[in-house]
Parts: structure tokens; sequence; C-alpha cells
């Protein structure tokens, strides 16, 4: 793609009228432009209503319309302003026009040329449209102010800058189309999940589920940093609680003995409270009250023959005999009465549940109530009075080591204090690692994702809802297909930035001998920034122009793109101006530059002298006092807009008295002598 600038016009906008033709022969553009616009003329306006032509981007006008629209005492303002930009792309052209009303604060975007023929609405051709991005628009429509980001540390404008001329990010789009494609392929495969927001919900926890299995991992790190740390501090506070005084041998090994006891105790309660649980299994054997209520509906059920007499199957046998219990004929009436009231006795079911219990009970409890003692209340008996010695016990190892002091000079409860806690941090960390690593059993897929602390269980619930997914053999062979790709894609990627960076670097320092030869300054890489071997400031400027221009340069075999420059030389001294300006001449596709103040000197006259006689220079000024003389006497080719006057060539521009006082005639003219800086 070949991106050529032909020129544009501007009316009632901030700054002066303009009507700017590059174009010289056969609807060709000139391959350098030189436009002077004195202060207030509107130069940034222009530079930035230009890239916003390109690249649709009118957020800067929308957000500033006092900067674009002139003054209302100004006897030139108007409602509406109009910017019009003629454009080639690889010859073709393209005239994009921004209307621009003042007062309603609209924006109308038209576009002429190509296949669209006339269009209200931005339309450039299909294929430019990857380098008409802002982020790449502002490579090529560049502020010269701003080169020194190229060399700020601090800045990543050097990497931004060579990825897009370079579009290596057209490597990072392939691998997002590998991942896109997979998605919709897997997605296609679904065969069994139609609905699609099934299909998220599915997707989704299966992003919750390996979310939880990471925070567990980390969190099981930070449960084995703990523990590692806890096990060590038991061993350090054990040592410790070790090395008593001489004096408090004795107590120490008193306590050594309580605390054996101590043991034997909390193990007895633990035995007895198990037998007390397992005794409320059976409610007959923790008083002789329930046991005796057992008894007492036993016998109540044998005294009234249930279940043998009241069982409807009973009736229903009845039935089909030939007389009844009472001796009388079994007639169709009084079987009908039989059946109906047959409903309201125990079924056989029932019947087997009774006898059941009748038998539990005379097994069981009767049997219990033969012994002489309750096992439950003995039990309880004992444990009230393990508990109760437990307790004294304690109170007196806690004397007991209040008492003994190590030879730290910390008393053994402080000492056991800090143990305890460390065991509790151990143990915690110890219950972590035990539900993390066992299957639990209880999660299923309605499970909330966050209350899961099992690992097989979470990698389980992921192969599950991937089964839904119906993630075939196929699919997943595609998948590592596409990660080798990816792969493949990174080195490439690397592989090309490297040999690029080789080469611009190379080029860059053969240009750097022949602008800057009074020093010997080499740049060193291009990572974020370039980096150099210790330029001044006005050297590292010089550094961040070759830079971009070498940058588009190199781009030209695949593409070339104009560089339009505002202030191009006012960063740079005089003293490398020239050279910068013969470095610009040879560029291979367009160069045009928004000259203020100050810039001709030492860099007008070189470049003219290079690039002739494919070159346009244009002078722009406002129609005002200042320049009365040339508005009175007018030099050839003076040619008038409402609010502002501009003349071609160069003799003009190199004598033209600015009303910016940072211009230096007598420099000029010594330039033009042929004086050295």
């Amino acid at each position: 793609m070949r991106i050529q600038i032909h020129g544009w016009k501007s009316t009632g906008i901030a700054g002066i009228d303009m009507d700017v033709d590059l174009t010289l022969t056969k609807n060709k553009p000139s391959k350098v432009a030189m436009i002077w616009l004195d202060s207030g003329g509107g130069k940034t306006t222009t530079h930035n209503l230009i890239k916003a032509c390109l690249t649709n981007d009118l957020s800067d006008i929308e957000n500033n319309w006092n900067k674009y629209s002139r003054k209302t005492e100004d006897p030139f303002y108007k409602d509406e302003g109009i910017f019009l930009l003629k454009v080639s792309f690889d010859n073709i052209v393209y005239t994009f026009t921004l209307k621009l009303n003042f007062t309603a604060k609209t924006i109308d975007f038209e576009t002429e040329g190509g296949s669209s023929g006339h269009s209200h609405s931005y339309k450039p051709p299909y294929a430019a449209k990857s380098y008409l991005k802002k982020e790449f628009v502002d490579l090529y429509i560049f502020n010269g102010e701003k080169a020194e980001e190229m060399v700020d540390r601090d800045s990543d404008t050097a990497k931004t800058t060579f990825e897009t001329i370079y579009q290596l990010n057209y490597f990072d789009k392939i691998s997002e189309s590998l991942d896109t494609y997979f998605k919709k392929l897997k997605e296609s495969s679904l065969h069994s999940v139609s609905d699609k927001s099934q299909i998220t919900l599915i997707n989704n926890k299966i992003e919750a589920l390996k979310g939880r299995r990471k925070s567990l991992n980390d969190e099981m790190n930070k449960w084995n940093k703990k523990i590692t740390s806890a096990n060590a501090e038991i061993i350090k506070l054990t040592q410790e609680g070790a090395k008593v005084n001489k004096d408090a041998e004795k107590k120490r090994e008193e306590i050594i003995k309580f605390e054996k006891k101590e043991k034997e105790f909390i193990n007895n309660i633990d035995i007895q409270g198990r037998k007390i649980l397992d005794l409320y299994m059976s409610p007959y054997k923790i008083s002789k009250k329930i046991a005796n209520e057992f008894t007492f509906f036993k016998a109540n059920l044998e005294r009234l023959k249930i279940p043998e007499h009241s069982a409807k199957e009973f009736f229903l046998d009845l039935v089909q005999t030939e007389k009844c219990i009472c001796d009388e004929p079994m007639t169709e009436v009084r079987k009908k009465i039989i059946l109906n009231n047959a409903k309201n006795y125990v079924g056989s079911n029932f019947t087997g549940f009774l006898n059941a219990m009748k038998d539990d009970v005379k097994t069981h409890v009767e049997e219990e109530l033969k012994n002489k003692g309750n096992s439950f209340e003995s039990l309880h008996v004992e444990l009230t009075k393990n508990k109760t010695e437990l307790l004294n016990l304690q109170r007196t190892l806690e004397g007991l080591r209040d008492d003994v002091k190590t030879v730290s000079g910390r008393t053994l409860k402080d000492i056991e204090e800090d143990r305890i806690s460390q065991l509790s941090i151990k143990a915690q960390g110890d219950l972590f690692i035990e539900n993390f690593s066992k299957m639990e059993n209880s999660v299923d897929e309605k499970t909330p994702v966050n209350t899961i602390c099992s690992m097989p269980a979470i990698d389980a619930l992921i192969k599950q809802f991937e089964a839904k997914l119906n993630i075939t053999k196929s699919l997943r062979d595609k998948a590592q297909t596409i990660e080798s790709i990816k792969a493949l894609l990174i080195d490439c990627r690397e592989a090309t930035a490297a040999a690029l960076k080789t080469q611009l670097i190379d080029k860059m320092n053969e240009r750097l001998l022949d602008i800057v030869k009074d020093d010997n300054i080499q740049v060193l890489s291009i990572d974020n920034s370039i980096e150099h071997s210790g330029a001044s400031t006005g050297q590292a400027l010089v550094v961040s122009y070759i830079f971009l221009s070498t940058a588009l340069e190199m781009a030209i075999e695949a593409n070339e793109f104009p560089l339009l420059v505002d202030s191009p030389a006012a960063p740079i001294g005089p003293r490398y101006r020239k050279n910068i300006a013969r470095l610009i001449a040879n560029l291979p596709n367009q160069y045009i530059a928004l000259l203020q103040g100050g810039e001709r000197q030492w860099f007008c006259k070189t470049l003219y002298d290079n690039s002739q006689p494919n070159i346009s220079v244009i002078t722009l000024f406002k129609k005002e006092s200042y320049y009365k003389k040339y508005l009175d006497n007018p030099p050839k080719g003076l040619i008038h807009q409402e609010n502002s006057a501009m003349v071609h060539g160069f003799d003009f521009l190199m004598q033209f008295e600015g009303e910016d006082s940072e211009d230096d005639l007598k420099g000029i003219q010594k330039e033009l002598r042929g004086e050295s800086v």
C-alpha cells in the first residue's frame, strides 16, 4: 500500500484559510514539501485535522470545539468550518471532507473516490484500513517536538513505533484467530448442549473451577510454608523448654510426670465419651425408666393380642368361607361390610414391624433390666470424676510451668502457649492438606465452586463438564496442533523482531556517523526506548529522527507512507540540521514539513538543494498589519484567501520576515552566503 498526501483546503477554522496543492505533474504529489505557517496560523490545528480525516478519530474536535473555532470577535468568524484532505492510496485519489458546525457542535464526514463514489461517511479503501488506525497514523503524521519520547527510558514509544511500523501485531492477531477458530470448532461440536446459554454456563463453570484450582494450589503452597515454619518453631520451642535452670530440674521432672498423667486422663475421657455416645444409640440403656416404658408397651401389645387379632388379612380370608364367625351364612352383603371395615385394621407390613419390636424388647431391654447396675450412670459418674481430676491436674501443671524458667529467661508456661499456637497452625495446615488431597465424594455439579477444597474433586468435575461439552479426541488433537502453531508464531515474532532490530540499528549507526560527525554516538539497543551510548539532548533528538525515518524507509519493501512532521527542526540545534535535511531528502516516498519560526536556518536550503526538482515550497501568512508590505507590494504569484495570502517558491520563503521573532533573517542570509554555523 502506497499512501501520499496531495494537499488540503481549510476555510472558517481557527487559524488562516488555506488551499495547499502539492501536485506537480500528472496528478502526482511532490516528494518533498516545505510549508511555512506563521504563529497563530493554524499549524497544529492543520496537523490534527489531517490525522482526524485519515483515522476518523474525531474525539479531539468533539472535546475541544474552542480549539477549532475562531473567536466570535474575529472579523472572519463563521458558524461552520470545512477541512478537505486529498490522499491517494496506490495512486487512487480519495477526498475526505470534515464539515464542523460550531453552533450545533456537529461534524459531518464525507468521502469521495474509489469504487464507492461519494459517501456521507468515512469510507477509505478496505486495504488501507489497517494503516489508518490512530496508533499507526501517529507515526507518519508526526509532531517533531515529541521525538524525545523515543529516547525516554520511562516511555515505551520506541517499542510501540517499531512494532507498529513492521506490523508485528499480526503475529498476535493470527494467534487470536486460531483461538477464535478453535472456540467455534468446539461450539459446533456440542451436539448434546444446543442452548448457547447452557454452553456459556458450562464454560463459565469450567473457568471458575480452574480458577478455584489455582487459588487452592496457591493456598496449598502457603500452608506448606506455614507448616514447615511451624515444625521448625515447635522443635525450637521444645528444645528451649528442655533447657531449664538447675534449680528447676526437680520441678521439670514433676511437670513431665504430670504431663504423662494428663495424656492418660485425656485418653480415658475420650474413650468414656465414645462409650456414652454409643449408649445414646440404644435409649433403653440410658435409664431404667426408659427400659420400663419399652417393656410396658410390649406387655400392652400382648394383652390386647396385637397384631394377631387385628390383621386385615384375617378379614380377607374370612370372606372366602361359607359361614361368618358368628356362624351365620356368608352372604354378599356381609362380604361387602367385612371388606369395607378391613381397611381400618393393621396390614401385614406393620404386623411384621410390631412383632419385630416385641422380639427386640424381649431380647435386649428385658435382658438389660436383669443387670444390677446402669452402665450409662456409672460411665457418667466416672467421666465427671476424670474431668474434675484433669482440670485440677492442668491447674497444677500451669502453676509449675509458670514457676519454671528456661535458660532463656522465659517460663515453661509461655513456651507451652507458643508451642500450642504453632501446633494449632500445623493442625489447620494438615487438615487443609488432607482435604486438598483426598476425594470429596459429596461434591457434585451443583456444589458452589468456592466451597470445594478437594483437588481430585475439582479435576473430576472439570472432566465431567468437558465431557458435557463433547470435547472429543479430535478436538484435543486440534488444540495441541494450535498450541504448537502459536508457539511457532511466538518464535517467528521474536526472530523477526530481532532480525529487524539488528538491521535497523546497523543502518542507524551508519547514518549517525554521517550526521553527528563531531562525536561517536552509537545506538546500543531498541527495547522500550532507544538505548544509546550517551548522547546529549540535541544528539538524542537526532537519534529519534534517524530512528523514525530509517524505520519507515525499511518498511517500504512492503508499504510506503508519507512522513508529515509538525515542527521538524525545532528540537534539533543548527549543528545537525543540514545533515538531517540531507537524510530526509533521500526518503523514498514523501516528506512534508510544517515549519515554524527559527526552523528555516541550516535546514530548508539543504533540504531544497537535495530535493529538486520534486519539491513544493509554500509560505502562508495572515492578512494583518504586520504583513502590509507584502500585501501593498505583492510578490509574484501571491494568491489571496479571505483572511490569508499564499506564495509559492523557495526564494520568497527564505526572504520572508515572519512575525515570529525567533526567526533570524541574519542567520539565514549567512547560510545563503555559504558561511558555516
